[in-house]
């Protein structure tokens, strides 16, 4: 029987036939598939993360300098402030010489792509101070001011943003 069908040796072989064998590549590309999945999430979650730190930072470098400042001017002239035209941070000489202040921190992280041609981009900062006569009463008159609500606000290059608050008080809080 053997001289007959010279082939059946073959197949009496040990060994492993195409349908196994494309059946363990199938399921080595849905192992892949999976991982790569894994991996391509992980990245995304750490790049988010890396964003939100550099906006954190953005804004605590801002606030830490705004908190440096007093509540009220302590010359008998205020210098002007933002709103007033003034650019330059270092002549604000209270609080409320921050309100409306915005500028554009640039991203010193190579990772970030942009488009060659258009300008770099970068972390958008914005200030607002409200003078408040109590925690939840606005105020615009600054004689009855006994607080300053604070927010600096930071737009990431993705158009993500981030408030970061501080409250200041008129007097020494301190007993």
């Amino acid at each position: 029987m053997s001289g007959r069908f010279p082939h059946s040796r073959l197949w009496s072989l040990p060994g492993f036939s195409l349908i196994e064998a494309m059946v363990a590549c199938a399921v080595l590309a849905i192992a892949v598939t999976g991982l790569a999945v894994s991996l391509a999430a992980s990245h995304q979650n750490s790049t988010a993360a890396d964003e939100r730190g550099m906006m954190l930072q953005c804004a605590r470098s801002l606030l830490e300098e705004l908190a440096g400042k007093p509540f009220k001017s302590p010359n008998a002239v205020d210098a002007p402030g933002w709103k007033q035209g003034q650019p330059a941070r270092v002549a604000y000489d209270d609080l409320f010489d921050y309100d409306g202040y915005t500028d554009l921190v640039p991203v010193e992280n190579a990772s970030v792509e942009f488009e060659i041609g258009k300008p770099k981009p970068g972390f958008k900062r914005a200030v607002v101070v409200q003078m408040r006569r109590d925690p939840a009463t606005v105020t615009t008159n600054m004689g009855l001011a006994n607080f300053a609500y604070v927010a600096v606000t930071i737009t990431a290059p993705s158009g993500k943003t981030f408030t970061l608050p501080y409250w200041a008080a008129r007097t020494d809080l301190r007993r």
